[in-house]
């Protein structure tokens, strides 16, 4: 665009403003913005959404609109671009359309593609849920057949999950199955191998009805919290990871009919899976007890996060989550979280050498990791970058110099300086001899930290927000070894 005035959405997710020629990308500072938090709390019991995907629905499209909006406030009389492409884009012309009237052909092609997108995930949706029951079957054919179950399981489904309940099994007597379908641990049995011969066949039936009430349900939520516009993208979003969520429900509810199982643990807190399990769960009458695998929104939910009890990353977030949801289930157990995030044991470092300097890095926003890791090395420090399990080594290979992965998660966090943005592992570096520094140079960070994840609020982190702050802290630090 050629105006010297004008405002468009990057393929990142930001928003470029263009005045007078000079280029900057809008922040997360508007007063919209700093009380957005609170306006979504107050609105969202409103939408009356109950589907197992309405939590994801919400926090990956309904939210991303908003925030747009909200850093678009006051600027709606300037030039602003319509056009960008794919999901982003319809979300994009959304949140402008509650502002100001937008051309007939922008919303007839949004319909349109919709209606499109719509009908190839309907068929994506249908031939899984035909196919599904083959694989059900051959998996619980093929699958050694487990002769007894314990009173308190856990079905894993990612390896953060994996290490954190396994470091709570010292107060927590329980059996973990591998839920074998998109996370495979092969040192645990197979969700597969709880199924009776008479479950594999129920699956028959079982399989397609929830592949298509699923796809029902998910543009219904769509259409209620987003519109029409948006049905198409979320559900062909969804198509490709219906099959395995309805496999995933028929497996959790064999385990829930087991007589012998009288608790479930889990690590999912409010997608998709969490959402089922509390369903399931409830319906059979079986206790769930969360230990997150991640860390606690302040965001409400409309349908709420897992369990019938949730073991709190920190007693400010069980305090906040308890008065937001109008609960007494969060609960603190510092011994429990000692447990879920020590690594000393797996640790190879000298714990009296010196720190070594860490990032770890986040799985979004891949542009933000990169302006870290080039900060880090103008301070002229020997570092290292621990991946986050999504992020890969070929983000990083145009970077202009040598960078030093460190492998082995327990000795990238502890005894180290551990530099991250809004990540799990600042308070996981507190309970590993480490010191945690949130630095947060970018802005929708620095949001995220204040209003997103209470958590991150606790004492002991240290929060920077410049490249000159970071320098002297490490240099403070490093100088006091």
């Amino acid at each position: 665009m050629r105006n010297k005035n004008h405002i468009r959405l990057l393929s990142s997710g930001e928003i470029e403003h263009v005045c007078e020629g000079e280029a900057s990308v809008l922040g997360f500072d508007s007063p919209r913005c700093k009380d957005l938090v609170e306006r979504l709390s107050l609105e969202v019991d409103s939408f009356n959404l109950s589907s197992d995907y309405a939590n994801e629905i919400y926090l990956l499209f309904y939210l991303k609109k908003c925030e747009w909006s909200a850093q678009l406030d006051g600027l709606f009389k300037e030039n602003i671009n319509l056009w960008p492409g794919g999901v982003q884009g319809v979300l994009w012309r959304l949140g402008l359309k509650e502002q100001c009237r937008l051309p007939l052909g922008a919303l007839l092609l949004d319909h349109v593609r919709s209606f499109v997108l719509t009908a190839l995930a309907f068929l994506i949706v249908v031939l899984g849920s035909m196919l599904s029951p083959l694989y059900y079957m051959w998996r619980g054919a093929f699958s050694e057949r487990t002769a007894c179950l314990a009173e308190n399981v856990c079905i894993v489904r990612s390896s953060a999950t994996y290490t954190k309940i396994c470091s709570a099994k010292k107060n927590i007597d329980v059996v973990l199955f591998s839920e074998d379908i998109t996370y495979k641990n092969r040192s645990l049995s197979s969700v597969f191998s709880i199924l009776s011969p008479k479950a594999t066949l129920c699956s028959l039936l079982q399989l397609p009805f929830i592949g298509v009430r699923d796809f029902v349900y998910i543009c219904r939520d769509v259409y209620t919290l987003l519109g029409f516009e948006c049905i198409g993208d979320v559900a062909w979003y969804y198509s490709k990871r219906i099959t395995s969520k309805a496999i995933y429900e028929v497996a959790f509810s064999a385990l829930c009919k087991e007589k012998s199982v009288v608790q479930i643990y889990t690590g999912n807190k409010e997608d998709r899976y969490a959402m089922t399990e509390i369903r399931v769960a409830k319906c059979r009458k079986k206790r769930l007890v969360c230990i997150p695998h991640g860390l606690e929104y302040s965001i409400k939910f409309p349908t709420g996060v897992a369990g019938d009890v949730f073991y709190a990353t920190s007693e400010y977030a069980a305090a906040y989550l308890n008065k937001l949801y109008d609960e007494s289930k969060f609960i603190y157990d510092r011994m429990l979280m000692r447990d879920v995030f020590s690594r000393s044991r797996l640790c190879s470092t000298d714990e009296g050498g010196i720190k070594k300097i860490v990032y770890f890095s986040e799985s979004r926003d891949v542009h933000v990791n990169l302006r870290i890791v080039k900060v880090l090395h103008r301070l002229g420090h020997n570092f290292g970058v621990r991946l986050h399990p999504k992020d890969l080594k070929r983000n990083y290979k145009d970077i202009g110099f040598d960078l030093k992965f460190e492998e082995n998660y327990a000795d990238a966090i502890c005894n180290s300086i551990c530099i991250a943005r809004k990540s799990t592992v600042l308070l996981e570096a507190l309970f590993n001899g480490s010191t945690p520094i949130a630095y947060l140079e970018d802005s929708k960070d620095r949001y995220y930290v204040k209003y997103i994840f209470p958590s991150l609020a606790i004492e002991g982190i240290t929060q920077l927000f410049s490249e000159s702050d970071l320098e002297k802290e490490l240099s403070f630090l490093l100088e006091a070894k």
